[in-house]
């Protein structure tokens, strides 16, 4: 009983531990990207018209009090907030969407040439998918080396005429290196699992295999399982760059997201629309950050050792 008590005191203070580290990072990371923002923008020159009129203090301050970005100095009587909501949508769509695509493909091939049966199962079936992981590594690795800027620039100039969401996905997905990533690092991690004794002995024991899809109960959803917390903050690190390469996609591909007022609030020196975007960049990478590592911990088998 004394043992179980210290175990669930330790986990409640890891849990207040990541909470807490939570809170003072993105409080840090705002500051920071804001002000040197704000620094940048006050030393771009400028006319005396387009000069910023308000401190960093005051910018802070206002923010602090009313809860607001308050009101766009180049779209005069408009809001910050009402001007970054006509993006917003298509932003983080485009932005998920990117993660959870590059991620599926990723984890899907290692899980489809790394599956038990293919790594303990003899016959033509098997041998041919053994046969099969270089060149689809090769396949994934060539086109992921491509910037997502080259990607776009091909896709505008090859179909002009016909640009759309499906091509601006494929150049996030395949540009931001997040699949070739997955695929590595869960293609690593997951032999590694399968190799352990444990996976061994539920085999021995005759535990189901399934296909390369983890299905609940069999050895590769037992495998998996230890996977994820791993593979989880490699998903969240890599979300600064997709969105950068959301917005560049955006720009080339004239779509209506956050970098049409991003783009416009630099060119005309509106600096509440700025500082309002990258705080809100830094809050949404955070939160994103956070839960992946909260869902990570949470899922964490050494946790029960505690």
């Amino acid at each position: 009983m004394l043992k179980r008590t210290e175990a669930s005191s330790s986990y409640l203070t890891l849990l207040k531990f990541i909470c807490l580290r939570f809170l003072v990072k993105t409080l840090f990371l705002f500051l920071l990207t804001t002000f040197i923002t704000y620094t940048l923008l006050s030393y771009l020159p400028a006319s005396d018209n387009e000069a910023i009129t308000f401190s960093y203090a005051d910018w802070l301050t206002n923010l602090i009090e009313t809860q607001d970005f308050g009101y766009s100095d180049f779209h005069i009587g408009q809001t910050v907030i009402s001007r970054i909501l006509v993006g917003t949508r298509t932003t983080i769509l485009v932005s998920t969407i990117t993660l959870l695509l590059s991620s599926l493909i990723g984890t899907g091939f290692a899980l489809f040439l790394y599956s038990p049966q293919n790594l303990l199962w003899q016959g033509p079936k098997f041998r041919m998918r053994r046969l099969l992981r270089i060149p689809l590594w090769s396949t994934i690795y060539v086109v992921s080396s491509f910037p997502v800027y080259l990607l776009g620039y091909f896709l505008f100039y090859a179909f002009h005429s016909d640009v759309n969401l499906l091509f601006a996905l494929l150049c996030c997905v395949f540009g931001s290196g997040l699949a070739l990533e997955m695929f590595r690092n869960v293609s690593f991690v997951y032999r590694s699992e399968l190799a352990k004794p444990y996976i061994q002995n539920a085999l021995a024991l005759g535990l189901r295999t399934t296909n390369w899809i983890p299905g609940v109960g069999s050895v590769a959803w037992h495998a998996f399982r230890n996977v994820i917390p791993i593979i989880l903050p490699l998903f969240s690190s890599k979300l600064p760059f997709i969105l950068s390469s959301v917005f560049l996609i955006e720009i080339m591909f004239e779509m209506p997201g956050l970098s049409d007022s991003f783009l416009s609030g630099l060119l005309n020196r509106d600096a509440h629309m700025v500082l309002a975007i990258i705080a809100l960049s830094v809050l949404f990478i955070q939160i994103v950050s956070f839960l992946s590592e909260l869902i990570a911990f949470l899922l964490n088998p050494d946790k029960s050792s505690l």
